[in-house]
Order: C-alpha cells, then sequence, then structure tokens
C-alpha cells in the first residue's frame, strides 16, 4: 500500500506528470499493486520535463519504502527497469545530456550496423552514458526523497484509504491523498494564486474532491460553500481565478 501511495502522490505533486487515475493494491500476475496514470490525450512526442516527471513518478514506490520503514525490497524491479530505460534512452538517443550532447549512441534497435551487437561508440563515451544515467536517477531520487518526506501525512492518508478500498478511482484517489481536498486546495501551501499551471492539481477529479471536501465542512456550519474552477471559457481572459481553500471558508461563506 505504501509503496503504490508512493507512486500516486508524486504522481499528484509533480509538475508535467500524467494524471492519476486508478490505484490499487489487488495482486495481478506478478504485481503487488499498480497505479495507473495515463494523459489527457494520446502522445506523440515527450518534452524532457516530462520524461523527468516519469522517471519521478517510477521512484516514488521505492523511495516511499526508504521512508516508511527505511528498508528496500524487490517490489521496485519494473519501476527500475522503466527509469533506466528511460534515462538511457533521453543520454543516448534524444540528446537530453550536455555531456552527450546531440549525437545518437545507442542504436535504436539495440544492435550495430555491421554485427549483431557490434558496438557503436567508444569504451570512454559508454562510460559518460553510465555517469549520465546515474546522474539523471540520483537527482531524481533526491528530489522524490524531498517531495515524499514533506508531504509524508498525504502518503500515511493514502496508503490508509487504500487498506481500506483496495482500490480507488482518480477521484476518491485524489480525496484519501489531501485529507478530503483541503490541505492542497489551501493557497498558502501551492501558492494557488493568479494562473497557477494547468498540469499541477487542479485537474476535474481534484477540483471535485475540494468541491465534495467543502461541501462537508459547510453542512457544519449549515451554509452552501463554493469551490471556482477553471473553467475552458477564462483561462484565456484576464479574470481571476482560483480555489477557495479550508482556511478561507468563513469568511468565504459569508461573502
Amino acid at each position: 500500500a505504501y509503496h503504490e501511495a508512493g507512486h500516486a502522490i508524486v504522481g499528484m505533486l509533480t509538475p508535467g506528470a500524467d494524471p492519476v487515475r486508478k490505484v490499487s493494491i489487488i495482486p495481478r500476475g506478478m504485481a503487488l499493486g499498480v497505479t495507473l496514470s495515463a494523459p489527457d490525450l494520446d502522445k506523440a512526442n515527450y518534452e524532457e520535463s516530462y520524461l523527468l516527471a516519469k522517471i519521478n513518478v517510477a521512484l516514488g514506490g521505492r523511495v516511499a519504502e526508504e521512508i516508511v520503514y527505511e528498508s528496500i525490497s524487490a517490489g521496485a524491479e519494473s519501476d527500475i527497469q522503466q527509469l533506466t530505460m528511460i534515462a538511457r534512452q533521453m543520454v543516448g538517443r534524444w540528446g537530453m545530456s550536455e555531456s552527450i550532447g546531440p549525437i545518437a549512441v545507442i542504436p535504436s534497435d539495440g544492435q550495430g550496423p555491421l554485427l549483431p551487437g557490434a558496438s557503436e561508440v567508444s569504451q570512454a563515451t559508454k562510460e559518460i552514458i553510465d555517469r549520465e544515467v546515474r546522474r539523471i536517477v540520483d537527482s531524481a531520487h533526491a528530489d522524490v526523497t524531498r517531495l515524499l518526506t514533506q508531504h509524508r501525512s498525504k502518503l500515511d492518508s493514502l496508503t490508509g484509504a487504500l487498506l481500506e478500498a483496495e482500490t480507488l478511482d482518480e477521484a476518491d484517489a485524489y480525496v484519501a491523498a489531501t485529507r478530503r481536498g483541503a490541505d492542497l486546495v489551501v493557497s498558502g501551501e501551492l501558492g494557488l494564486t493568479g494562473y497557477p499551471p494547468d498540469d499541477l492539481l487542479l485537474k476535474p477529479a481534484f477540483i471535485a474532491a475540494a468541491r465534495a471536501h467543502l461541501e462537508l465542512l459547510a453542512k457544519d456550519v449549515g451554509e452552501q460553500a463554493l469551490v471556482v474552477g477553471y473553467p475552458e471559457d477564462v483561462r484565456d481572459t484576464d479574470a481571476p481565478v482560483g480555489v477557495i481553500g479550508e482556511d478561507a471558508i468563513p469568511q468565504g461563506l459569508a461573502n
């Protein structure tokens, strides 16, 4: 549960990451659980920031184990394979390393042009590739460790919900991770003022989770709460948009 919650929390909090669609701890085949993330639209091109976000999300489960249990398991095998492949492609095929530059040093089919398995690059270049892959992964590991340490309460909250329900869909996962949606809506934490980036948590499921939470709070005070979302028709205007947070409930309702 902590492993899958780690993936999900990193996905929710990493700008540019694919939205978290479902989280489950029901075993399937060799997998003990799954965190399903998918973009809103099919992608045919991958920005460097998007690929780094995927590496971060892949590390989320392993890092969650390290933080919570101060130990690691073999459960992150497929995650490690995935993030290593992404990092190597970034360095060796897509020109996303300053040390290598825009040079293809890893054949697209995994083989050299002359003989099967023949190398196209020198031993020195191979060592640079290895160092660059290590640099990318180590940097991502440090970032994810800071993120999950800072947001440990969200990690615990989502884990508890997974232990109860075993499977959470998109909206329920966001609600569980944000302790009923309030703490991530408060402007002081994520700086949700003016025009926040679209790729943060301000997705339909998150807005729905925030609205559900504020409605629960509203029942306690006998009023109706409001959540100001981000309708498409105001994104390109000068109209200010924002989200009413838990701290703003009393005055927000009064107004």
